[in-house]
């Protein structure tokens, strides 16, 4: 949670900082607010494309 609150404070604050949006706060704000779903939602999808422990073919048995 706290992660979470960290990455769209850091988001809103570099959206504000730029000039990408020009002083608009309440977009910066749901541009903070959206980030931390679509980081946990790309970090889901990440890891179930990485091969795990059961995806990993055993060699011949002794």
């Amino acid at each position: 949670m706290l992660t979470q609150l960290g990455v769209g404070a850091a988001t809103a604050a570099a959206v504000v900082g730029s000039d990408v949006i020009a002083g608009n706060v309440l977009v910066a704000f749901v541009i903070g607010t959206a980030t931390p779903v679509v980081v946990k939602k790309l970090s889901t999808y990440v890891q179930s494309v990485l091969p795990g422990d059961a995806d990993q073919v055993k060699g011949p048995e002794s």
